[in-house]
């Protein structure tokens, strides 16, 4: 008994049955390898070994002496299908967020400007951000925001909302992601921005076969009733269930505020949203959020 990989919905594979996985890891490790050993072999292009490390940022070209059983374009048609690499516009570009360095990340400040993405089972499934990320770029058009360090658990982007470019910081802790939007903005704007997430999230928990996630935010600190010390205000993920959020720690409702329910402004026209949970109860749970400024 075993697995096969046949991939009908890209062309350039069709003629291709995969039987073992271990193909795909042993072409990922020769373009990390191809990258990280050109200075030694080509001087010339020492500066793709620091864009790869730094950036993330994979070229073509560097790639034309990697001799596999795929062709460069079949693999790279596979990595982006699979959402481990995706092409970065008008340019030679992949971008490949699992190489980059891990940063150290910190909570942010102001709980209205971020919502979190939520797992049931309390912890981030592997591989899910990455994938989420290059998902956003390829299906969503957001760009890498080149002015900012970058790592592979968090990523800095623009996001072009009604002719303007939003900075967004997405990033990974290990029991919930955030979505930071650094600039104010017009509800519309986060609705947009989580209606983005909220499409790539479905997708890639689909393809990996995760449970869809649920939403929420950092909880109000003055009404948090956790009893753990080291959890600070800015710590506290809190599902969105109804008109309250609950605590995921100590099942405390907090009210959500106009800035809490302005991310989720569908509403303001359906009156209603569905809370995405694997838990039965609250799958079909109706949400009504009222009073949303537009």
């Amino acid at each position: 008994a075993g697995t096969l990989l046949y991939y009908s919905d890209i062309p350039i594979l069709k003629e291709y049955v995969i039987i073992d996985f271990q193909i795909i890891f042993d072409s990922i490790s020769k373009i990390i390898i191809q990258h990280l050993d050109i200075a030694s072999e080509h001087g010339a292009h020492l500066k793709y070994k620091d864009i790869f490390k730094q950036k993330g940022q994979l070229d073509t070209s560097v790639l034309k002496d990697v001799k596999d059983c795929l062709k460069v374009d079949e693999l790279l048609s596979l990595l982006n299908h699979r959402h481990i690499i995706s092409k970065i516009e008008s340019t030679n570009m992949f971008f490949m967020p699992s190489v980059l360095p891990k940063g150290e990340l910190s909570y942010n400040q102001s709980s209205t400007s971020s919502f979190l993405v939520l797992f049931d089972h309390g912890y981030c499934p592997v591989g899910l951000f990455c994938a989420a990320t290059t998902r956003l770029i390829v299906a969503h058009k957001w760009e890498i925001n080149t002015n900012e360090s970058q790592f592979r658990n968090e990523i800095h982007f623009y996001c072009s909302c009604s002719g303007k470019s939003y900075h967004v910081i997405f990033s990974a802790f290990s029991a919930h992601y955030e979505v930071c939007l650094k600039e104010k903005a017009l509800p519309g704007v986060k609705y947009i921005i989580y209606q983005n997430i909220n499409d790539v999230f479905g997708k890639v928990c689909d393809d990996m076969k995760y449970p869809p996630p649920s939403y929420g935010f950092y909880c109000p600190g003055e009404s948090c009733k956790c009893g753990d010390a080291s959890y600070t205000q800015n710590q506290h993920p809190a599902k969105c269930t109804s008109q309250e959020m609950i605590c995921c720690y100590s099942d405390t409702p907090s009210c959500l505020d106009i800035e809490h329910k302005q991310w989720f402004s569908e509403v303001v026209s359906q009156e209603q949203i569905k809370v995405h949970s694997s838990q039965p109860e609250m799958r079909d749970q109706v949400v009504k959020l009222e009073g949303v400024p537009t």
